[in-house]
């Protein structure tokens, strides 16, 4: 079906709750330096960006209304969150890292997606405005990831 401004917004907040939660497990729980500090960027940056997000939705006056994609998503993120609290020490380091490359690989592809179903400017040029840092975000993971092995 069609996609409202609504589901568009929904499906930013779960990316960036997502990343938010999953990243709040490495800041506890991540041996590595290295990691942990990457981690903590991520629950920081992350919940910018969802602040944001929402910021923008009640300006818009749009309350967020869930889809598939979105449901999709939450689902994902507990298999995620689940996988890695089974993890400990370099195990757990590295899927860590791993899962912050597809997720952050993911969200880039979502964002090109997004921008396909929305004609509202301001949210076009949210969706602009987090592609770089994301895209800063997958640089770095793959920076760490690489250092690891």
């Amino acid at each position: 079906g069609g996609w409202t401004d609504a589901n568009v917004v929904d499906v930013l907040t779960v990316a960036n709750q997502g990343e938010v939660d999953y990243s709040q497990l490495g800041v506890d729980k991540a041996t590595n330096a290295s990691v942990k500090e990457f981690a903590a960027m991520m629950v920081k940056d992350h919940g910018t960006m969802l602040t944001a997000v929402k910021d923008l939705a009640s300006r818009l006056n749009v309350t967020p209304a869930t889809n598939d994609k979105a449901n999709d998503l939450k689902e994902e993120n507990t298999k995620d969150i689940d996988d890695l609290n089974a993890k400990t020490g370099n195990d757990f380091d590295k899927e860590f890292m791993d899962e912050q490359i597809d997720m952050h690989q993911e969200t880039l592809d979502l964002l090109s997606d997004l921008d396909g179903r929305t004609t509202n400017a301001d949210l076009k040029a949210a969706i602009a405005e987090a592609r770089p840092k994301v895209q800063a975000h997958l640089d770095q993971a793959k920076g760490i990831k690489d250092k690891l092995n």
